[in-house]
């Protein structure tokens, strides 16, 4: 199984709109340094950007593609729906999505996912996944997730 990288879709969004100011492309090395961040903090955000579709990586350039740059001029909205299409295409995604609708409560335990990941990923992969599973499905409004009963469910089932 794939795991996801350790970013925020915030920061991925924010790479997006810097990448448009800098005329749409620029040197990964040009742009750590712009945003005043170390390459080790930077390519986890661009990993997740590229993995999603909304920019590509050659030769050392970060490059957005066309609905990379289609998200600059979008509400908040429509920036979460384009997004929300783009997540539900990664793996792990339409692995807890379908887990998700096997369950007549369209609920599972966190820990269930946890085991899933640890079988098919090592131990700090599949936490950060998870993690991100959880962060990215909310912030697309996919998934929810209940802290008490430490749960997560299908947000519009």
């Amino acid at each position: 199984m794939m795991s996801l990288p350790d970013a925020g879709i915030t920061k991925v969004v924010g790479l997006i709109e810097v990448l448009h100011d800098h005329g749409s492309e620029d040197e990964t090395v040009k742009l750590a340094e712009y945003l005043q961040l170390d390459l080790d903090t930077l390519l986890p955000v661009v990993e997740a950007g590229e993995m999603l579709g909304f920019i590509t990586i050659s030769g050392g350039k970060i490059k957005l593609t066309e609905i990379g740059i289609s998200l600059i001029g979008n509400k908040i909205s429509e920036r979460k729906a384009v997004i929300g299409k783009k997540v539900v295409l990664l793996e792990p995604f339409k692995k807890l999505l379908e887990l998700l609708k096997t369950k007549k409560n369209g609920r599972i335990q966190k820990k269930t996912i946890q085991k899933i990941l640890r079988q098919e990923l090592p131990r700090e992969q599949a936490d950060k996944t998870l993690s991100k599973l959880i962060e990215w499905g909310r912030h697309v409004d996919l998934i929810g997730y209940e802290a008490d009963s430490e749960e997560l469910y299908l947000a519009n089932p």
